[in-house]
């Protein structure tokens, strides 16, 4: 009933997109609970010893890749890239854009009433911290129906001048009702629990946003 993206899920092969799409348009729930994610296509090719699928292949350039002439949907460049052309937004809602993000606040700009239920965030709440290493934002290939749960600003230089952007944490609902949440920040993953001892960083509105959507994609059965 659903499909889980968690952490740094950066490198995916043409197959692995096809099937999360494919999933979707099933209505199959999505989470994607990190950031930079589906952002390089790759293939795996058999190893020098003839196995199947052993060696993960990246040029990172069509330009560099010797198959891109010959199948262009396969070129190992960025999704987002001719000829491969598939943008993550299009799938996520939400796409990475910049890094490194040290620890800036998630910054509430529509708190979605379903997945806010049991926290005390309002529109302009912070999550402390949360945003960061690497963030994602919303783009023109993002489903129009996209409503964006955070507008979180951060600074960025580009040609010595500093910019502001906005992180967004991200939900829409597919053509098919499949639900897809995106939190747009690899930090989210810190305010879950005190893995290695760290405790500062545990957010009990993450953990509650968390169980929210969870709870939405698979329903709990009333006792």
């Amino acid at each position: 009933k659903a499909f889980l993206s968690v952490g740094h899920d950066e490198y995916w092969t043409k197959s692995m997109r096809d099937a999360i799409e494919g999933a979707r348009d099933q209505k199959v729930n999505l989470g994607f609970f990190g950031a930079n994610m589906g952002y390089w296509q790759i293939r795996l090719e058999p190893s020098s010893l003839g196995e199947t699928n052993r060696t993960m292949v990246g040029y990172k350039s069509a330009e560099m890749d010797p198959r891109s002439g010959i199948n262009p949907s396969e070129t190992t460049t960025k999704f987002r890239l001719g000829p491969v052309s598939r943008p993550e937004a299009a799938l996520i809602g939400v796409m990475y854009d910049y890094s490194p993000v040290n620890f800036k606040d998630i910054v509430i700009s529509n708190c979605i009433p379903w997945v806010c239920r049991g926290t005390d965030l309002v529109n302009g709440s912070r999550l402390a911290g949360m945003l960061g290493y690497e963030v994602d934002k919303v783009d023109a290939s993002s489903p129009r129906n996209i409503q964006l749960i955070s507008a979180s600003p951060y600074d960025v230089k580009v040609n010595g001048v500093t910019e502001t952007r906005y992180s967004n944490m991200a939900y829409y609902e597919a053509a098919s009702g499949a639900k897809v949440f995106a939190t747009g920040s690899m930090n989210w993953n810190y305010g879950l629990d005190s893995y290695l001892g760290i405790t500062n960083w545990v957010n009990p509105a993450v953990q509650q946003i968390t169980r929210n959507v969870l709870n939405a994609f698979i329903p709990v059965p009333s006792e």
